[in-house]
């Protein structure tokens, strides 16, 4: 991930020094609005537990804790910085890129302490997402002269740390997951340097094993978005 950005960098470097037949510098912005949801759940090591108010010990082959969901809108913020590469020759527009970007959500969370109990407790929440991914953008087609000229696809991939807000006690706290984020939209340009389009976004977050969990990763957050984008390229 550090060579990656340390290359893209380089790249960008390259670009200013004059080889703009070979490596250009690229920039955009996007503001938009996105909707998360959350699943996640720990999977039992002993499938038993206590239960307090029955005075009983509860098994259950199936038996898991900590189950929680979530649902919001929110907000989101992003900016990418990279370079086109070997513009003048290859077929496509192909653009490596650090993208740092910022959402966020509130929400009402539902959690319950064991998968067996009957009620959901609810709380209101606000979360803040803080993400530095490594990714590769794509415009396929290059010609002038073609209505799809500014169609781009990209897919990138990074930590994002999430920082929790509860709305009812004040108290707040974070915690990070693994995220992978795939872009499509289409840009039209207004000068010649500069373009402006829409995009849809769809980000999946990943848990990896915390030594309590069978499951070796967990995909436990989906998010979809759409947004405007201002393009320097």
């Amino acid at each position: 991930m550090k060579r990656f950005a340390i290359l893209v960098l380089c790249l960008a470097g390259f670009a200013c020094a004059g080889a703009a037949d070979y490596v250009y510098p690229y920039f955009d912005f996007s503001a938009g609005a996105t909707y998360l949801k959350t699943f996640y759940q720990k999977d039992s090591r002993y499938n038993f537990y206590y239960d307090r108010e029955k005075d009983v010990i509860v098994r259950d082959n199936d038996l898991h804790y900590d189950v929680m969901s979530f649902a919001a809108w929110g907000i989101d913020l992003d900016f990418k910085a990279g370079a086109s590469i070997f513009r003048k020759f290859l077929p496509v527009t192909l653009i490596p890129f650090i993208d740092l970007g910022w959402f966020r959500v509130s929400g009402t969370k539902k959690y319950k302490y064991y998968s067996m109990d009957k009620d959901y407790r609810y709380r209101d929440e606000t979360r803040y997402y803080t993400s530095f991914l490594l990714g590769i953008m794509v415009y396929p087609i290059k010609s002038e002269t073609s209505l799809f000229r500014g169609v781009f696809v990209s897919a990138a991939v990074g930590p994002s740390v999430k920082q929790y807000d509860y709305d009812a006690n004040g108290v707040d706290y974070s915690d990070q997951e693994t995220i992978l984020k795939f872009e499509l939209g289409n840009v039209w340009d207004v000068t010649e340097h500069y373009a402006v389009g829409f995009e849809g976004k769809a980000v999946l977050g990943f848990s990896f094993n915390d030594g309590e969990s069978r499951d070796d990763v967990t995909v436990n957050s989906k998010s979809f978005g759409i947004a405007l984008k201002v393009v320097r390229k």
